[in-house]
C-alpha cells in the first residue's frame, strides 16, 4: 500500500468536523444562488501571461509562459452580458512570499458578477453571509466546541454596518496606528478595526490606485472608487471585496493613462468595455477565510486538509 494511504492521522476529529462544515457551507451557498437565479459558471485556471507579475504563479506550456488564475476577471464580463447574474466557486492561486495565518498559495473563492450597481452587490453579500451563518449555526454531528462557536452565527443578520475608507483611516489614527490617506489598510489595521465590531462590516469608497483603476469613481470624490471590502468581526480580516466596474472604454483608457497602465497589456479587457453598457458590479469572497472566521480558527491552514503555503506543497 502506498505510504500516503497509511498515514490516517491526517484526519483528526477536528479536521473531520471542519470538512463537514466546508461541505455544508458550499451546499448552502449554492442553494442561496439557486434561490436568487444566479447561473454557476466556470472560468479558466490557465491564463495568458503578458508580463511578469510578482504575485502570480507561473508555468511553462509548449514553451509559452502562462499564469494560474487569480479569479474570473475579465472572463466573467464576457458572460454576464448574456446571463445577467453569474457566480463561480473555484480555486485561485496567489504567490504569498511571507508566512501568514490568513493566506494560502492555493485557495477557493466564490465570485459573483451581475448587471447592477454596487449597492445591489453589497446587499447580495449581506444576504449570502446571513443565509450561510443562519444555516451553519444549526449544524449537527460535530464536536461541542465547534458547535458552540457556530452558535453565535445566529446573530449575524443583515444589514451590516458600513464605514467609509476616510472614517476608517481616522479611527485607526485615533487608535495610534501610523497610517495616512491613500494607504492600503493592511492586515494588522484590519484586525484593529475588526475588534470593534461583533458583526461583519463594510469599508466603502476605497481610493483609486493601480489595483482599482477599472472601478467606477465617485463624481464628488474622483480619487475614491465605488467599492467596498467586507471585513469579518472579532479580530479577523477581509472576507470579500466588491466594486462597480467601468463599462465605458473612453473613461477606462483615461484612468489607465493616469496611472501609466499600458493599454496593450489590457487589450482584451478593453474590447469588453463599450460605451453604453449597463452597470456591472461583482464581488469575490475568500472561502477559507469565511470558514476560518465562522469556526474561530487561529490559522487558515486549519480550514483545509492539504494547505499550500510558501513553506508547504506536500503531500
Amino acid at each position: 500500500m502506498p505510504q500516503i494511504f497509511k498515514k490516517t492521522s491526517l484526519l483528526t476529529s477536528s479536521l473531520i468536523d471542519i470538512l463537514k462544515i466546508r461541505a455544508q457551507t458550499i451546499q448552502t451557498a449554492r442553494q442561496w444562488f439557486k434561490l436568487h437565479n444566479y447561473l454557476e459558471i466556470q472560468g479558466p485556471i490557465i491564463i495568458p501571461a503578458k508580463k511578469e507579475w510578482a504575485d502570480y504563479l507561473s508555468t511553462k506550456i509548449f514553451n509559452k509562459t502562462a499564469n494560474l488564475a487569480q479569479g474570473l476577471q475579465p472572463y466573467d464580463q464576457a458572460l454576464v452580458e448574456k446571463f445577467k447574474k453569474i457566480y463561480a466557486f473555484q480555486p485561485t492561486f496567489r504567490l504569498e512570499k511571507k508566512q501568514s495565518q490568513n493566506h494560502l498559495l492555493e485557495y477557493w473563492r466564490i465570485e459573483v458578477a451581475q448587471n447592477t450597481r454596487l449597492e445591489e452587490v453589497i446587499k447580495s453579500q449581506e444576504n449570502l453571509i446571513e443565509y450561510i451563518c443562519q444555516d451553519l449555526s444549526k449544524i449537527q454531528n460535530i464536536s461541542f466546541l465547534l458547535k458552540d462557536k457556530l452558535k453565535r452565527l445566529e446573530k449575524m443578520k443583515a444589514p451590516f454596518q458600513r464605514i467609509t475608507y476616510e472614517k476608517a483611516i481616522k479611527i485607526l489614527q485615533k487608535k495610534g496606528v501610523e497610517i495616512f490617506w491613500g494607504q492600503t489598510i493592511e492586515k494588522e489595521s484590519e484586525i484593529a478595526l475588526s475588534r470593534m465590531f461583533n458583526k461583519p462590516f463594510f469599508i466603502t469608497e476605497l481610493p483609486f490606485n493601480d489595483q482599482t483603476f477599472f472601478y467606477e469613481t465617485l463624481k464628488q470624490k474622483p480619487q475614491q472608487t465605488k467599492s467596498a471590502d467586507l471585513i469579518a468581526p472579532e479580530g479577523f480580516t477581509e472576507l470579500s471585496s466588491s466594486a462597480q466596474r467601468i463599462t465605458n472604454k473612453t473613461e477606462l483608457r483615461k484612468k489607465m493613462q493616469e496611472i501609466q497602465v499600458n493599454p496593450e497589456d489590457q487589450k482584451w479587457y478593453l474590447h469588453l468595455t463599450e460605451t453604453g453598457n449597463p452597470p456591472q458590479s461583482g464581488f469575490a469572497l475568500g472561502f477559507e477565510r469565511l470558514i476560518q472566521w465562522m469556526c474561530k480558527l487561529r490559522n487558515i491552514k486549519q480550514t483545509t486538509p492539504y494547505p499550500r503555503t510558501n513553506k508547504c506543497i506536500y503531500p
